[in-house]
């Protein structure tokens, strides 16, 4: 499966260069596995041997650096001795969708499982006392990025009007989310057959 990822990888980065996107969208180079967290789930170390980051104005997938801030974070709430952070332990953060409406995006590193949750909703959980719901989106990290990031499914992490603009003409007509437009120049949109 990393084989379709990196090949998705390539084709979207052929339309970011057709498209003259460069500044607006960068994808990382790899990271060898030696340099990720050991306690990393080894799916998600699969999808960072292909990428190592994403960085533009819609969508933030960590890199090298912020990878080891995240995965070196102690538990503030074993440090506080009081509950402050939410999110569970066995989730970490590897991103971002951003606009607006942002949200983080989160593995599970026993299970692989992929999810999202609302930052604003810290703090009402730590108000309650209670562990942060995590949306799960996809139980493979491969499958995520192959289907969500770099695929057709894209549009099921954004709100639509996000994506397409106001005009009252058929949604296919009408991107204006950069790296969806990207999507639809690589063929990786929902119209495109294989991958």
């Amino acid at each position: 499966m990393s084989n379709l990822l990196r090949q998705r990888v390539e084709r979207f980065k052929t339309a970011v260069a057709e498209l003259e996107l460069g500044d607006e969208i960068q994808i990382l180079d790899p990271i060898p596995v030696g340099q990720l967290p050991e306690v990393m789930h080894a799916d998600m170390k699969a999808v960072y041997s292909v990428i190592g980051g994403i960085a533009s104005e819609s969508l933030r997938i960590h890199d090298v650096g912020e990878i080891a801030v995240e995965y070196g974070r102690p538990d503030l709430n074993e440090v506080t001795g009081e509950f402050t952070d939410p999110v569970p332990r066995d989730w970490k953060n590897f991103g971002a969708v951003l606009g607006g409406f942002d949200f983080t995006l989160s593995g599970n590193t026993n299970t692989g499982a992929m999810g999202f949750y609302d930052p604003e909703e810290i703090q009402y959980a730590v108000v309650d006392g209670e562990w942060l719901e995590i949306q799960e989106i996809s139980p493979h990290p491969l499958d995520f990025f192959i289907e969500f990031i770099f695929g057709p499914r894209y549009p099921e992490m954004i709100p639509e009007d996000t994506i397409y603009s106001s005009e009252p003409t058929p949604k296919e007509e009408w991107f204006d989310e950069t790296w969806f437009r990207v999507l639809q120049r690589a063929g990786l949109d929902e119209h495109s057959s294989d991958g």
